[in-house]
């Protein structure tokens, strides 16, 4: 990527204008070859008229000082590229050297310096102009000349046009031109747009005379940071040297806009603003001529937009008709597509009768949006979305209606062949229409909204939504339903004007797709490697026709201080839902048997129940009376591939189906509290399930499928306290029970008799787990746990048991696990302060050391394939800790919960997973965590 596009693709404002310091020591070596004076003028005349944009800065050395390092914008340019980095920081020297070395200096840093932009041969060049003071004399600047040679430059001198162009050259990989005409120095790495600035500044007419630049100009404020003019004229060659070709053509509507728009910048900490007008030499020929009769208003549509959009084009609408009779107006004076505009209506209105300016005038519109939504499994076509906001809803239904009611008698169908209704989970079903008049919108409004394919459109509310498919639809509703919409994030408020005929917003944080679409293959790697797209939160830009011009007011911001921070702990909200109270204990994911997608069940501290898909939309809500005790699980009680929720409480078994109802026979109600989580046996894969529930009375309750009591296990043993799940395991078409209490483990046969007693004690520690350990092929050889004596008790099918010292304490209060199976295969420990990790041979994988004693047993997550994390969970701190599988500490951990938290990859991403924790106020917070 040649040098010239660093200075654009990465917009790098802050280093094109340190550039102009260079100017600087140029102009010395000027004055000392020649040493006189040439008539005045201002060096704006100099600019040729060809140029895309230009930037006044008008006080270099302030805006040096506000674009120091403490900036965080001036942080993200220098941190973009490092050939940059190195130019800026040079000039800086060079700048700062002079400073100390002239007493003259602050006065020609003083001066306004243009910098402006033209294309030659499908390349981008800069050229930098500023007036030369009077007060600089020889004497006080001679010592700065060396300068030039300490830096390295050769410099070659060439007559042109009765002016002299310096060549300046570094190590064969850096040039640029320079000269001085009638006292303004020009300056740039094009010898030929040095050439022509010389020839423009000896033109009697030039940019400075154009009408519209002149009214732009009067209207520059002199006390701005700077000042950037925009010449629509050339605008859209600029763009073409770095966007693909389907998006060059349309290109030319930017030609459309007016002449001149000139904007006032101001470099703020956190942002860059630019406030302006937009000028035109014939207004009601220009694209904005349209808005001149509607009157400027709040935008709202962005009160429906999910705050996941991550861009959007907000047009306010007061006169229907008055906008289509003007856009029809407007193509028949530029010619602009006119003819296929007027194909395209002659086409609907045969197709279904229906005018198109009458059709759209009874929609009763107020604000027309086209939309960029991301969502999971859909294409990026298929992503766009026209959303339209009715000032009469019920009418508008009625048109669309009488629209479909007419298409459909033409084709011959029932009217129902427009219509589909989409489930919507336990919600009102989502009714959804096959656009009777796709196309007529676009047709009417032009290219801008013709983005959107809009073959269905539903209503939400006043809102009328345009999509590309059913599925679209029903996840642009069920996003809607979230309420987490972009006016509600916040990131709208800063710096906008209440009102505005026309309202862009784009977040490059999250729109790099979109935006990289766009430009042509070469350049998308390059930027897709650049932090500057997600280091911006938002940029917005908002447009007001005010009689003979229009009002411009554009902001672009860094990321808030929260996300910017989250962004840096690697920890990105991803959706945050309120519970009536806060989590009882840490949520589950479970399955939906028709999406097969993931979603989160959780429990708060009133024993309230709430199923949310994997977007944070809640689902239903069911009231129990007792906490659940262990896992969730789920079971296909029915034999029908449908999956339901199995878990008990201390008095009650429960299966819930998938709409929160429990099923028929249940909950059951047990005869002795449950002292441990139930625990499900398929043994034959035949969906037979056994329900197997420890009580307190020393007794295990097994129950059959569908709830009754099961028969046939009959243990003869009496066993004591059991606070763990009984267990199966096969090994060799032999099933094994595994009961372990506090006296000792059991292996058992189905039908409760014992298979083999142990030869040696084996009880677990009260809050040891006891596990089945496989071999590297998978085949369970053997269960393990922990003693209360600190010790690892290995206890084999035969009877055998086997006892290794263990670093554990001796005591009950230890917590022990056993992580997954054969070679990733660990075994947790924590005791006292300390959380330590082993391999199976016993070889110490870490240790970690906490402030405060753990009350908890530390959980393993493997949410990506060989990512092990181990979350721990303090209480007495109320704080969640995640170590990843080194006992090195997570990003952003540990962060304070009320609740243990939850590992998952709730959409089955390659490279990210997801983090559930819960705060004091009940707000369920799921975060995305990118692992690349």
């Amino acid at each position: 990527m040649s040098k010239k596009f660093h200075f654009f693709s990465n917009k790098v404002v802050l280093t094109a204008l340190l550039l102009a310091a260079l100017c600087l020591v140029v102009w010395l070596y000027f004055f000392i070859r020649e040493g006189e004076k040439k008539h005045r003028m201002d060096a704006m005349r100099a600019i040729p008229a060809n140029a895309a944009f230009v930037v006044r800065v008008n006080d270099l050395n302030r805006l040096t000082r506000k674009a120091s390092s403490q900036n965080e914008l001036a942080q993200l340019v220098h941190s973009d590229a490092a050939a940059v980095g190195r130019i800026g920081r040079r000039l800086l020297y060079v700048v700062d050297t002079m400073a100390e070395k002239s007493a003259v200096v602050g006065d020609l840093t003083r001066q306004p310096v243009w910098i402006s932009a033209h294309v030659f041969n499908k390349d981008l060049s800069f050229l930098y102009a500023l007036n030369l003071p009077d007060n600089l004399y020889l004497n006080s600047v001679k010592q700065v000349v060396p300068l030039l040679e300490s830096d390295g430059y050769s410099v070659v001198e060439q007559p042109y046009d009765d002016e002299k162009i310096l060549t300046f050259r570094r190590e064969k990989t850096e040039e640029f031109h320079a000269a001085t005409v009638r006292r303004v120095l020009v300056v740039s790495a094009s010898r030929v747009l040095v050439e022509m600035a010389i020839r423009q500044a000896k033109s009697p007419a030039s940019l400075a005379d154009d009408p519209a630049f002149v009214q732009a100009a009067q209207t520059a404020g002199a006390h701005e940071d700077a000042n950037l003019y925009i010449n629509h004229r050339q605008l859209p060659r600029l763009l073409e040297i770095y966007l693909n070709g389907a998006y060059a053509k349309p290109l030319n509507f930017l030609k459309q806009l007016g002449s001149f728009t000139v904007l006032d910048a101001a470099l703020h900490s956190d942002a860059l603003l630019l406030n302006g007008f937009l000028f035109s030499e014939d207004f009601q020929s220009s694209y904005f001529s349209i808005l001149s009769h509607q009157s400027s208003k709040k935008l709202t549509s962005f009160d429906i937009l999910p705050r996941t959009t991550d861009g959007a084009l907000c047009m306010g609408i007061t006169n229907a008709k008055q906008l289509a009779l003007d856009y029809s107006k407007l193509r028949e004076h530029q010619q602009f597509g006119n003819a296929q505009r007027k194909e395209k209506l002659a086409q609907l209105r045969k197709k279904t009768g229906i005018d198109a300016a009458t059709f759209f005038a009874d929609l009763h519109p107020s604000e027309l949006t086209l939309a960029r939504v991301p969502i999971a499994n859909l294409e990026m076509k298929s992503t766009w979305f026209l959303v339209l906001k009715s000032s009469n809803a019920d009418a508008a239904r009625a048109a669309i209606k009488a629209g479909i009611a007419y298409a459909a008698n033409a084709e011959g169908k029932p009217a129902d062949s427009y219509v589909t209704t989409e489930k919507m989970s336990n919600r009102e079903p989502l009714i959804v229409y096959r656009n009777p008049a796709p196309g007529l919108i676009a047709a009417l409004q032009g290219s801008l909204v013709a983005q959107c394919e809009d073959t269905y459109l539903t209503f939400i509310g006043d809102y009328i939504i345009y999509s590309s498919s059913l599925a679209a639809a029903k996840e642009f509703a069920l996003l809607a339903m979230l309420k987490k919409t972009l006016s509600q994030t916040g990131i709208l408020d800063d710096y906008t004007a209440t009102e505005s005929n026309m309202f862009i917003y784009v977040n490059p944080s999250k729109s790099d797709a979109v935006a990289l679409s766009l430009l042509k293959p070469a350049l998308q790697s390059s930027l897709s490697k650049s932090p500057m797209l997600a280091a911006f939160q938002c940029m917005g830009l908002q447009l007001r026709a005010m009689n003979d011009k229009v009002y411009c007011n554009v902001f672009l911001k860094t990321a808030s201080k929260v996300e910017e921070k989250q962004r840096l702990q690697g920890l990105v909200s991803d959706f945050e839902v309120k519970l009536d109270a806060p989590l009882q204990m840490a949520p589950w994911v479970v399955k939906n048997h028709n999406t097969k997608q993931k979603e989160i069940l959780a429990q708060d501290i009133q024993n309230a129940i709430y199923l949310f898909d994997n977007r944070g939309v809640l689902l239903w809500k069911k009231p129990i009376d007792e906490p659940v005790m262990g896992h969730v699980q789920q079971v296909d009680y029915l034999k029908n591939n449908k999956l339901q929720l199995l878990f008990n409480t201390k008095t009650k078994l429960y299966i819930v189906d998938r709409l929160g109802n429990s099923v028929e026979g249940f909950p059951i109600n047990l005869s002795s509290p449950a002292s441990a989580p139930v625990a499900v046996f398929d043994y034959d894969r035949s969906r037979d399930y056994r329900y197997f529930v420890p009580c307190k009375d020393g007794k295990i309750r097994p129950y059959e499928r569908l709830g009754k009591p099961l028969t046939g296990f009959t243990p003869a043993l009496s066993f004591g306290s059991i606070t763990q799940p009984v267990q199966h395991v096969r090994i060799r078409s032999k099933d094994y029970i595994v009961v372990a209490d506090n006296r000792s483990a059991y292996l058992l046969n189905r039908r409760g008799e014992e298979l083999a007693h142990l030869r040696a004690s084996a009880v677990p520690a009260y809050n040891s787990s006891i596990a089945p350990e496989t071999d590297p092929e998978g085949n369970v050889v053997r269960m393990v746990t922990t003693t209360a004596a600190g010790e690892l008790a290995y206890i084999y099918f035969d009877g055998n048991v086997e006892r290794v010292p263990l670093k554990p304490k001796p005591g009950e209060r230890h917590f022990f696990s056993c992580f997954g199976k054969a070679a990733s295969a660990t075994y947790a420990v924590a005791d006292e302060k300390e959380l330590r990790v082993y391999e199976p041979s016993l070889k110490l994988k870490f240790v970690h050391t906490f402030d405060n004693p753990l009350q908890a047993a530390p959980e393993r997550f493997t949410p990506l394939p060989n990512l092990n994390l181990y979350g721990v969970y303090m209480e007495n701190e109320q704080k969640v800790y995640l170590l990843d599988e080194n006992g090195n500490m997570q990003r952003g951990f540990p962060r304070s919960a009320v609740a243990p938290l939850l590992v998952d990859n709730l959409h089955n991403s390659p490279n990210a997973y997801n983090v559930l924790t819960c705060d004091e106020n009940g707000f369920l917070t799921c975060f995305s965590v990118d692992y690349r």
